[in-house]
């Protein structure tokens, strides 16, 4: 009964901690008004389509579309400013660039919440959209920013690539100072092109200084909580004839901590992490046969045991929308027992006399070792903060010098619930 309570403690403990966090800033509406307040810091990755906005820190929150958003800002973080801009569409529904043929970009518009990276005399601008990332540049006679061409297309089975930005990016910064062949280097990122248009900026004098807080933009580490439940088999056979088959449900707890980082040049969707997690496990294991000759065997393992476990794993968004994604992951790492009680009862049953006899023996495994395991998984995370998945373990054997125990070890499967303290 103290698991099922700790259990749920650990999940009253993630409820307690789902706090969103709000910070400085403002927003300015379609009638041109500026609205000072507090802004949900959520730092997404793709552009954002909304925000939600509280005039104190006290009063409940507001979500604000971006049909009602013309510009907004938190306060040590980048502004954003709407704008309808062109895109292209070939780079949101082909991830595989041989999926994409033909030079031209296949040029859609669509209002979007632009990043602003330089202000200056020429200001650079960044859009993600459903992972694909484009940049823009707008100086005082243009009306809307201008899409930065970069495509990579697939012609006769190799990768070529359209670099029209750099010629576009010359046009307005020609001088005796920037040639045609300064531009020819520059890749399609934002390091290299933030510090282009720094540069140009500074030199003409009209360059804005943003306050933001670089470290933002850097991989951070997250830091969640989880807890779950499993259900556990065993694989073992007494004296290499007799497998040992479980009867069990999910009843037995697991919960623990995670730290990951998440990290890929555009798409944000692969992510490495570390866990530390206990199980608690109590499982019952048995066999039953006829031997002939009126001989019965009926074997009975009870296990129960409680492990600690440190694994190191790498996860996959395969679908994204939005702040939920779908992801897999697998994980190597280690596991060992800090209690247990292992026993098995042998019972020979002769039932050839009018009474039945019975011969029991006992045996009891008391030395443990250090065991690897390997875990793969599916799951599902909503929000940026809540995740639920399904995880398989193989079998880990920490019975391994008991000689009349062979080919086995105690495999799981994980029903795990995780929650993301800083998103």
């Amino acid at each position: 009964m103290k698991n099922y309570y700790c259990f749920a403690f650990l999940l009253t403990s993630i409820f307690v901690f789902s706090q969103k966090t709000f910070s400085p800033g403002y927003y300015i509406d379609q009638s041109n008004i500026r609205n000072e307040g507090f802004i949900e810091d959520t730092n997404p990755y793709n552009s954002p389509t909304k925000i939600n906005f509280k005039t104190s820190v006290d009063t409940q929150s507001s979500e604000i579309t971006i049909e009602k958003i013309k510009e907004y800002k938190i306060n040590t973080d980048y502004k954003y400013i709407k704008y309808k801009v062109d895109y292209d569409y070939d780079q949101i529904i082909n991830k595989d660039e041989l999926s994409i043929f033909g030079v031209e970009p296949n040029l859609k518009q669509k209002e979007i919440l632009l990043k602003v990276l330089v202000e200056g005399r020429i200001n650079l601008y960044s859009a993600i959209v459903d992972d694909a990332i484009f940049f823009y540049m707008k100086d005082e006679n243009d009306q809307e920013p201008i899409l930065l061409v970069h495509r990579k297309y697939n012609l006769q089975n190799r990768i070529i690539e359209n670099n029209a930005f750099r010629k576009a990016i010359y046009e307005k910064m020609k001088s005796e100072e920037y040639m045609l062949k300064d531009f020819l280097t520059i890749n399609y990122n934002k390091k290299e092109l933030e510090a282009l248009f720094k540069n140009f900026n500074q030199g003409v004098g009209n360059f804005i200084e943003q306050n933001v807080d670089i470290k933002r933009e850097q991989n951070k580490f997250y830091y969640k909580v989880f807890a779950g439940i499993s259900s556990f088999s065993t694989t073992y056979s007494y004296n290499g004839a007799n497998d040992l088959k479980a009867k069990n449900n999910f009843s037995n707890p697991i919960f623990g901590f995670e730290l990951s980082t998440v990290f890929g040049r555009n798409s944000k969707r692969s992510e490495v992490f570390t866990k530390l997690f206990y199980q608690k496990v109590s499982i019952v294991s048995s066999h039953n046969s006829s031997l002939g000759n009126n001989y019965i065997l009926d074997l009975t393992m009870n296990s129960d045991f409680s492990s600690l476990n440190f694994i190191g794993g790498y996860r996959y968004a395969l679908i994204r929308i939005g702040r939920n994604q779908l992801f897999i992951d697998g994980s190597l790492g280690i596991s060992t027992i800090i209690d247990g009680d292992f026993d098995l009862d042998y019972k020979l049953i002769y039932t050839g006399l009018d009474n039945d006899s019975i011969s029991i023996q006992n045996y009891t495994y008391n030395e443990y070792n250090l065991t690897f395991l390997f875990n793969v998984g599916i799951g599902y995370k909503i929000n940026n903060r809540y995740a639920i998945n399904l995880e398989y373990s193989t079998p880990k054997n920490y019975l391994t010098q008991y000689i009349s125990l062979s080919s086995g070890g105690f495999s799981n499967l994980n029903l795990i619930f995780t929650y993301t303290i800083n998103k």
